[in-house]
């Protein structure tokens, strides 16, 4: 696998298949007909897979964006210039997943639903039934995830929730002592 541009080793270890490499060679790589499948995670990597959409449809590549968030997000998400940003972006997805045949991945059931798009959804890579069933002894809330301070993420909701609940977070979040 080549990942481009970083790799994040706050959150995981690099496996030893993955090679990384800078976003020029990337672009040469698809322009080489190096690739059978592209999977891009952020809009900026969408358009860049668009700009060079020639190479890509000559060479058969399958091309995947995966979505992360729900379509309504808490934060600046609420604002209305924000909302119709998402919405020009969600009708301009639609219209370039139908014309270059983009496969579009969501991370979770809700996702999907709450972007009401056709798509895949990836499950979990762990079985929940391989969990032991827990005594509740332990009365508190976990949150997982990364770079909690996002613009979309309601972090002032978690501040008073932090305030009247023992709260353990786990993830790579540089703000939060």
């Amino acid at each position: 696998f080549d990942i481009c541009p970083a790799w994040d080793y706050d959150a995981r270890v690099l496996p030893n298949n993955f090679n990384l490499i800078t976003l020029k060679e990337a672009v040469e790589n698809i322009r080489k007909g190096k690739y059978k499948t592209i999977i891009t995670h952020e809009k900026k990597d969408l358009l860049l897979i668009l700009k060079n959409i020639n190479y890509i449809k000559d060479n058969k590549v399958n091309v995947i964006y995966t979505i992360h968030g729900r379509y309504h997000r808490g934060g600046i998400a609420n604002k209305r210039y924000y909302r119709i940003a998402k919405f020009i972006f969600k009708e301009f997805l639609k219209s370039i997943v139908k014309l270059y045949d983009i496969s579009i991945v969501f991370i979770a059931p809700c996702v999907k639903v709450s972007w009401n798009m056709d798509g895949f959804v990836i499950t979990p890579g762990q079985d929940i039934v391989e969990f032991e069933d827990s005594d509740f002894s332990i009365n508190k809330l976990l949150v997982v995830g990364n770079n909690l301070h996002r613009h979309y993420f309601r972090f002032s909701l978690l501040n008073k929730i932090v305030e009247k609940f023992p709260v353990d977070i786990i993830g790579s979040n540089p703000k939060i002592p």
